[in-house]
């Protein structure tokens, strides 16, 4: 069984080594908007090459399973820093199977989850699960491979303000 919250924390760490953190403390709702992003880019990946993976030449991994494992590391690093794995969460994500049941329907529950007045990250670390289940992506080797990829970019990126 992956520990989520180790994960989170290695994730976080990495984040604010990268720059993620420098400064005053990011709003809620600027992580949730930004996890919002990752499932705009799912869905153009969907778009372009519907559910097929690849790797970039620089090394970075593309598709649709890459950037639902870019929103669900977004939500281990706000959960990082938010709210450590607390029994309500632990249920939402454990049952995040059970949501709604179209792989559009998901989309738009994550997307709906993370920008919500009271956003939940571990409801949308449920949803991506549920995406990846039902589309037989392996989240946590996909969040290990693009994290394994995040290590070697520069600081911020090269320069991204968030």
């Amino acid at each position: 069984m992956t520990d989520w919250n180790g994960l989170a924390e290695e994730i976080h760490a990495l984040a604010v080594e990268k720059g993620w953190w420098d400064g005053p403390t990011r709003h809620c709702e600027e992580l949730g908007v930004l996890v919002a992003t990752e499932f705009a880019e799912a869905v153009e990946a969907y778009r372009e090459r519907g559910f097929s993976a690849w790797t970039e030449d620089n090394g970075k991994p593309c598709g649709f399973a890459s950037e639902i494992a870019d929103a669900a590391i977004r939500c281990l690093d706000w959960i990082s820093v938010y709210g450590p794995m607390w029994e309500h969460g632990k249920r939402q994500f454990l049952n995040g199977a059970a949501l709604r049941c179209t792989f559009w329907e998901r989309l738009a529950d994550a997307i709906e989850h993370s920008c919500a007045v009271a956003p939940s990250p571990w409801r949308v670390l449920g949803t991506c699960q549920a995406i990846a289940k039902a589309h037989e992506i392996d989240l946590v080797a996909e969040i290990e491979r693009k994290h394994e990829y995040n290590r070697t970019r520069p600081h911020r990126h090269g320069g991204k303000l968030a």
